[in-house]
């Protein structure tokens, strides 16, 4: 047999053993030293009778394998953070686009519509004067309408002049409000479906 390992993590190989994992067997004991642990023909150390004492593996292999593993999960980690940004942003974009287009249609004014919070990494005013930006931080968003105070549409909002009064979410109807404040979920709730 083939002597793999040394003191308590060896492993004797006989020919024709099935290597529990690796799915198929060898035909040789050393073939399968070199299969198993990437040695050359001169690192296979063959047991005899008794046994030989066989030099140890190379130092330091089974770290570099955990090292390997370690960093494949972290790619998996990767892909899985950036998997959740995307799918959070389609998730606010689209909930923050039905504020928008329903206070819109309503005859409210919106001067911000925000992917993220933060920093402005990219932005563009369109022709209705509404700044539509990419922020820093990808973990929500927000629709700033005319008047309001910060982007949770909370306070007592800003002074604005009173022929604009009607364009702001304070000086809408109620059911421009209500129309407006319930767009978002309503809009998620069809996205849920659509998908």
């Amino acid at each position: 047999g083939v002597l793999l390992g040394t003191g308590d993590d060896a492993l004797v190989i006989q020919p024709g053993d099935t290597i529990s994992g690796v799915g198929r067997r060898f035909q040789t004991p050393v073939q399968t030293l070199i299969d198993l642990n990437g040695l050359g023909p001169r690192g296979a150390a063959r047991c005899g009778g008794l046994g030989r004492a066989q030099p140890p593996l190379r130092p330091g292999r089974k770290e570099r394998r955990d090292m390997i593993d370690i960093i494949s999960q972290l790619g998996g980690l990767a892909w899985t953070i950036v998997a959740f940004v995307v799918a959070l942003s389609i998730i606010v974009g689209v909930h923050e686009f039905g504020h928008y287009i329903v206070g819109r249609w309503s005859g409210i004014r919106a001067e911000v519509f925000s992917l993220g919070f933060g920093p402005r990494l990219l932005s563009r005013r369109d022709r209705r004067g509404t700044l539509w930006q990419i922020a820093a931080i990808p973990l929500g968003g927000y629709v700033r309408f005319l008047g309001d105070e910060n982007a949770a549409s909370a306070g007592p909002g800003q002074a604005v002049d009173p022929a604009l009064a009607r364009q702001t979410l304070g000086g809408a109807p109620l059911w421009a409000r209500f129309a407006t404040v319930a767009a978002g979920p309503v809009f998620n709730f069809v996205l849920a479906a659509l998908v």
